[in-house]
């Protein structure tokens, strides 16, 4: 069964059996709805058309599910929704370019993209299984850091970051906004760095110089912040790295192992 699959897989990552439950539920509503526009669309051989319908049909489940899902953002390709209090979402693709994305996303929590990126990525729970390019994901949910500016949050989370700027008065460490833009301006420069470099403590040094003043570079300590985010681009980068494409998976004590990369570069390898 659904359910006990997810409790045995995702029991150890603060799901809580009601989340579970749901999960399973509005899941079997999904795949009920994507079986039934399959089969009407193969029935008069138009299964190419499925990505283009499935949209207007998932959303109806997600509007009349009970407990009823929020919509709690969209972007050019996709729909987000969510049951308040609980810690995953819905993602619905409003178009082909939609569905590649959630392709993207499934092949990197499956580890195709390195294995660094994949375990600082979503947790992908399940996904559309009646179309090369799924129309649907379910997957963990994420705080964004542009909604979550807390300074004593991002010292305990960015440790290297915090302690690599050399003045305690420098804008980045006394402004929550500009330490997360030192923060995403080092992470987009790396890749770039580490491309070019062998040593990827390096690579971090020469992205983040260029924001800030930092102290010698033989004095720095690569916390596990950085170890997390070094692993994860061994293999793939991250060139869009503003404040709503990481964040956080808890708000409860986060620490660097609750870093949460978004936006991956799939087509980018390093």
């Amino acid at each position: 069964m659904l359910l006990e699959k997810y409790i045995e897989k995702y029991i150890n990552e603060n799901l809580k059996i009601k989340d579970i439950s749901d999960i399973d539920s509005i899941i079997a509503k999904l795949d009920s709805s994507c079986k039934a526009l399959f089969k009407s669309l193969s029935d008069t051989g138009d299964e190419k058309y499925y990505n283009h319908y499935a949209f207007g049909y998932l959303d109806n489940v997600a509007y009349r599910n009970e407990p009823k899902l929020e919509e709690i953002g969209e972007g050019a390709f996709r729909r987000v929704y969510a049951i308040p209090g609980e810690e995953w979402v819905l993602k619905l693709s409003m178009s082909s370019e939609g569905s590649k994305i959630n392709k993207e996303e499934i092949e990197i929590s499956q580890g195709k993209h390195g294995l660094g990126a994949r375990d600082i990525f979503i947790n992908i729970y399940d996904y559309d299984r009646f179309s090369s390019i799924p129309a649907w994901v379910v997957c963990q949910k994420v705080y964004p850091l542009e909604d979550n500016m807390d300074m004593e949050i991002l010292k305990k989370v960015f440790p290297t970051f915090w302690n690599i700027i050399k003045n305690e008065d420098d804008v980045h460490k006394t402004t929550e906004l500009h330490f997360v833009n030192m923060i995403s301006s080092t992470l987009n420069m790396f890749g770039y760095y580490l491309s070019r470099s062998k040593s990827p403590e390096v690579a971090f040094y020469r992205a983040a110089d260029g924001v800030s003043e930092l102290i010698d570079f033989d004095d720095v300590v690569f916390y596990e912040d950085f170890k997390r985010l070094g692993s994860a681009y061994s293999y793939i980068r991250s060139s869009d790295m503003h404040a709503g494409n990481f964040g956080l998976t808890t708000m409860q004590n986060p620490g660097p192992e609750s870093i949460v990369i978004l936006d991956f570069d799939a087509d980018s390898h390093i």
